[in-house]
């Protein structure tokens, strides 16, 4: 039995399965676009394995979808390699890969401050690990859409320069994030430094055994983590999604609006922003202390 690989023509073989499931019309949309997702996420894994679909579930986790998208997603990965088995074309590797139950807990991350994020750039100890790093906290890109970016997705969108992304449920770099000048200069910096190449993936792997691979999203939660423990920062709330958080909380608090916020950070729906605001004025207004206040001075 043979393995998928990169080499594999995944479009007709998820065609094939597609067409192979007693499903509705509407079922198979659903089906189709999220097996996509998947592929769209493994397309610089060399091979299609365990390993893979770890990574793939908790780029799911990490990327603050709801527990029933998540759910939802493992479930079609599960269907289509277990599909796969019987067609002869893989192992069953998502036999064993859970999809169920998730700590919620996980999805409520928390900012940095102003002051922790300029400590953590400053805490890099090498150009990439900057850039990588500068370009999360200053366009709030998620880890996931940094893994996915090669050198030649930037590029310049009228007097701007710009950065495709495959944003989160997408399977095409259709999106965009704009690239400030030190955003500019620290990844030219980085690209530089290592000669890159227009068709390479923009964040390398270092690791012996991975090298001309992109750097895997596992490994950019590790790098991450290992900078924020360095500042002093343990935290399961404070995390590499964190550092998108902290792009939205410092730009509302800056003053930029709603609106402009949501575009920037192109979250589909305005209520996502809004909590984001509405966090901001629990932790800034007076009312918790007035009302303790008010409580002691009847109890006292």
């Amino acid at each position: 039995m043979n393995d998928l690989t990169v080499k594999t023509d995944y479009s007709s073989i998820i065609e094939r399965f597609i067409q192979d499931q007693q499903i509705s019309e509407s079922s198979r949309v659903t089906y189709r676009s999220a097996i996509k997702v998947f592929f769209s996420f493994a397309e610089s894994y060399p091979q299609l394995d365990k390993h893979v679909l770890l990574q793939y579930r908790q780029s799911l986790i990490d990327g603050n979808v709801s527990q029933s998208t998540v759910s939802l997603y493992i479930t079609v990965v599960r269907v289509f390699f277990k599909w796969a088995e019987s067609e002869g074309l893989t192992k069953d590797y998502a036999r064993t890969i859970k999809g169920g139950k998730i700590d919620t807990r996980r999805f409520y991350k928390e900012p940095l401050t102003a002051t922790q994020a300029k400590q953590l750039i400053e805490a890099t100890e090498n150009k990439r690990d900057r850039a990588l790093i500068i370009l999360m906290l200053f366009t709030g890109i998620r880890r996931i859409e940094a893994v996915r970016a090669k050198v030649g997705d930037i590029s310049n969108k009228g007097d701007k320069t710009v950065l495709w992304v495959q944003g989160k449920g997408h399977y095409e770099k259709d999106d965009f994030v704009k690239l400030e000048p030190i955003v500019l200069e620290a990844i030219g910096d980085y690209l530089s430094e290592r000669g890159a190449k227009d068709g390479e993936p923009l964040f390398m792997s270092r690791a012996v055994n991975y090298k001309g691979q992109p750097l895997s999203a596992v490994s950019v939660t590790i790098i991450i983590k290992n900078y924020l423990r360095k500042i002093g920062i343990v935290s399961r709330k404070i995390t590499a999604h964190s550092l998108r958080h902290t792009f939205v909380t410092l730009g509302l608090m800056a003053g930029v609006s709603l609106r402009n916020m949501q575009l920037e950070a192109r979250h589909m729906n305005l209520a996502t922003t809004q909590r984001y605001a509405h966090d901001l004025d629990r932790m800034t207004n007076e009312a918790t202390a007035s009302v303790v206040g008010a409580v002691y001075e009847a109890v006292a």
